[in-house]
């Protein structure tokens, strides 16, 4: 594959990339990115679906594992903000200070 890059013409235009540790040339893919048009539900489990698919993990129990690990990181970040646990989350199921000025509410309010 190093020679194809290395072909007259081509020059700047192949980048090969390599998925093992310690790769000279790593692929790096940013796994949840942060989009405002892709509602954070959709982002966690389109991710796991893809990760899932990619490493072979097992449907019914690795996968779920997957999703669980990835709802409570979000969970902890107040981003799943339908969710019932962070609506009654004492942090995030309030108005912030910093919200109240963007949002025109009362801080505190639920």
């Amino acid at each position: 594959m190093a020679a194809v890059a290395e072909c007259t013409g081509l020059q700047g235009r192949v980048n090969i990339l390599q998925l093992w540790p310690d790769a000279v040339r790593p692929m790096r893919w940013e796994s949840a990115p942060d989009r405002k048009d892709d509602l954070p539900e959709t982002q966690w489990r389109a991710f796991a679906d893809v990760f899932g698919g990619i490493t072979q993990l097992g449907v019914k129990r690795q996968k779920q594992e997957l999703l669980e690990a990835l709802r409570r990181c979000y969970l902890r970040a107040g981003v799943l903000i339908d969710d019932p646990e962070v609506r009654s989350d004492p942090q995030w199921g309030k108005v912030q200070p910093g919200e109240a000025a963007l949002i025109s509410a009362a801080v505190g309010l639920p």
